[in-house]
């Protein structure tokens, strides 16, 4: 099985999706990913609990972020 790789273009794209009151929750999400692989730092459970209600609402960002996160994990 191939792992796809994670673009930050795809997440990206999910801002025309999101309602646009939660845009800017999404593009938090963004910043925080980009960081966290900028600085080849490990991602927090805390990181990523301010996101918990876009997450819930959104099930095609919380795909994209455990694409991420997998991909983030293998490299």
């Amino acid at each position: 099985m191939a792992i796809k790789t994670f673009s930050f273009k795809d997440i990206e794209s999910l801002l025309s999706i999101v309602q646009l009151e939660d845009r800017e929750q999404l593009v938090s999400l963004i910043a925080v990913l980009k960081r966290i692989t900028i600085e080849h730092k490990s991602l927090k459970q805390h990181d990523l609990f301010q996101f918990k209600d876009l997450l819930d609402k959104y099930n095609v960002v919380e795909a994209k972020l455990a694409e991420f996160l997998l991909n983030h994990l293998v490299n």
